[in-house]
């Protein structure tokens, strides 16, 4: 959703892609698809955007997908990702502003983060917490304005866990969540092919 947010605020969009998703997140709204492979990701998307773009989102954010972002970030831009990036990173780039807004934020609560050696205390970001208030109230307009949900899938029910666990596995799920009926069990598939970085620059 992230690609028709942007678009629908008035960027135009690159995203850095699987090939065989390019078909995909142009119809969301990209303007650019790029490979996330390809050795030349980084000087393709400086090359298409004039020399990187203003606000760069990471919808995976991890070491090497934010370096990425890092590096086609314009001097003085913002980068958002989804998880918190190493002091080493940021540090490569002190001119980008990075900041990881995270789902917990949004109930204007301070949390703790991470795991049992590197646990980090977050705290509460009143902002996002109003954000969150006027996306719900918004959200009914976004949808009339054509804001599509992700595509998913409904299965059976917990005796389908192990072959939807193992459609994950080998590749057969793609762009598509999968839930079970009848469960408090759901499976999501972030597809790190669909979508490895997604950056917007204005037109």
């Amino acid at each position: 959703m992230a690609i028709q947010l942007a678009k629908m605020m008035g960027y135009r969009v690159a995203t850095a892609a699987s090939p065989r998703n390019h078909d995909l997140v142009k119809s969301y709204g990209a303007e650019l698809a790029f490979d996330y492979r390809s050795p030349t990701v980084v000087d393709d998307i400086l090359a298409a955007t004039g020399g990187g773009v203003p606000v760069a989102f990471d919808a995976i954010a991890e070491d090497v997908t934010i370096r990425i972002s890092l590096a086609v970030t314009a001097q003085g831009g913002k980068l958002y990702g989804v998880l918190p990036a190493s002091g080493d990173i940021k540090a490569a780039r002190p001119d980008v502003e990075v900041s990881w807004p995270m789902n917990f934020t949004l109930f204007g609560k301070a949390y703790t983060f991470g795991f049992r050696d590197s646990l980090m205390e977050v705290p509460a970001a009143p902002g996002d917490r109003e954000f969150l208030d006027v996306l719900i109230k918004r959200a009914p307009e976004l949808f009339e304005a054509g804001l599509r949900g992700l595509p998913y899938e409904v299965r059976g029910g917990l005796a389908d866990l192990p072959a939807g666990m193992q459609d994950l596995k080998s590749g057969k799920v793609s762009r598509r969540p999968t839930s079970l009926q009848g469960c408090c069990v759901v499976l999501v598939q972030d597809d790190i092919d669909m979508v490895r970085m997604q950056a917007g620059f204005r037109a």
